[in-house]
């Protein structure tokens, strides 16, 4: 990951939901794939828990099935990683996709250091 770009401006969000408007983001994306010979690109969404442990939400899981019914057909790997304040989880997903279900699912927690 390079970068991470601001909320666009038709996204709406308060401290417990937030949605993702797309005003701008297509062109945005287009510009940077185009000046990096398609090197970088989008690679998707993210968000922090604040005030919560670094492990999957009952809304977390629901994005989760959301993004392998997509991926899985291809064979891709889903990947959420949760950022808290004292920790972060990275979780990647692949292989058959059930609703609801895991599949195989690899983790790794970093701590996050002290004053950070």
């Amino acid at each position: 990951m390079t970068d991470a770009l601001p909320p666009s401006p038709d996204s709406k969000g308060s401290p417990f939901a937030f949605q993702r408007g797309v005003k701008d983001y297509p062109a945005i994306l287009d510009r940077v794939e185009g000046c990096t010979g398609g090197l970088i690109g989008y690679v998707g969404e993210w968000h922090t828990h604040p005030d919560g442990a670094a492990r999957l939400s009952d809304v977390d899981m629901a994005a989760v099935n959301q993004i392998r019914s997509n991926l899985d057909p291809v064979g891709l790997p889903t990947h959420i990683m949760v950022c808290a304040r004292e920790g972060i989880a990275s979780f990647v997903f692949a292989g058959e996709h059930e609703q609801g279900a895991r599949g195989r699912v690899s983790s790794r927690e970093w701590d996050v250091p002290q004053g950070s």
